[in-house]
């Protein structure tokens, strides 16, 4: 009985990329036009594949696109990405989280029993880390 649970379980769950941040660091404190560094690389685990990362600063009040570069589970296995972003002097003193997170797709039946007809399926992958912000 056990083995059929596991089994049906494993026939409804996905494998999916993953996003790992490795810059900034969790609740790390930065000064108001310094330099951000983001530091991150996508692993590709099978059915799900992430096509582009995108990357977000927000807090309750603000919400900024950061521009940083091409990153897909497509290309190289554990390719790392790096980019630097200035954080601008207008943003107030707070706390942010940076979100870098990925449209991932894969084919999945459209009457959801693993038969034809198929869909392309899917989901916002996506890790956050907390940071501080503030006027120095």
């Amino acid at each position: 009985m056990l083995f059929i649970l596991f089994a049906l379980f494993a026939c409804l769950c996905v494998w999916a990329d993953e996003i790992h941040v490795t810059s900034p660091t969790e609740n790390s404190t930065y000064c108001t036009n310094s330099t951000l560094p983001i530091d991150y690389h996508v692993i590709g685990n099978g059915m799900a594949y992430i096509g582009h990362v995108n990357a977000t600063l927000v807090n309750s009040t603000l919400e900024i696109d950061l521009s940083i570069p091409e990153a897909s589970s497509k290309g190289e296995h554990g390719v790392k990405y790096h980019t630097n972003w200035t954080l601008p002097a207008f943003l107030p003193s707070a706390t942010y989280s940076v979100r870098l997170d990925g449209l991932a797709s894969y084919r999945c039946s459209q009457y959801k029993n693993g038969r034809a007809p198929y869909d392309n399926c899917q989901f916002i992958i996506g890790q956050s880390i907390n940071i501080n912000v503030q006027h120095c």
